[in-house]
């Protein structure tokens, strides 16, 4: 029940086949450690970039949380190191994703606490929804830099 990060498929390198077999040998254990997953991997997103448009995307349940890693000091670290991403020219753009009833208290607070960490570039979707999700990360793809 730690947080761990790991590069489980390149896209450069790993074929699909990769990411399917090792996807199978997952088993998340319900951490969401956001803000110190965002914190570990910015300096190799900032070197992906290399003067190229950068786009980080994520799919998040709204509640970063880990072990010692929870409540107002995670929301405010998420919110840190998402406005860190983009001061360095990152387009950020995450995903509100729940299979509960978006209407019921704690889900409320989920989702205010998610927009205070995204802002803007949060959106909620029906996660059983493709088609909404390649629609806002088109519309994202999409803005007018500047």
């Amino acid at each position: 029940y730690r947080p761990v990060i790991m590069t489980v498929y390149d896209s450069q390198v790993d074929n699909i086949i990769r990411l399917r077999t090792v996807m199978r040998q997952m088993k998340p254990c319900g951490l969401t450690p956001e803000g110190l997953c965002f914190a570990a991997i910015q300096t190799q997103l900032l070197a992906m970039k290399q003067g190229k448009d950068g786009y980080f995307l994520n799919l998040s349940d709204g509640m970063p949380g880990s072990t010692n890693y929870d409540d107002e000091y995670a929301i405010r670290h998420t919110k840190d190191q998402v406005n860190e991403m983009r001061k360095n020219g990152l387009h950020v753009i995450s995903y509100f994703v729940s299979d509960q009833d978006l209407n019921n208290y704690y889900a409320r607070i989920w989702i205010g606490n998610f927009k205070r960490m995204y802002g803007q570039d949060s959106r909620i979707v029906n996660v059983e929804s493709v088609t909404e999700i390649a629609n806002t990360m088109n519309a994202k793809f999409l803005t007018p830099k500047g």
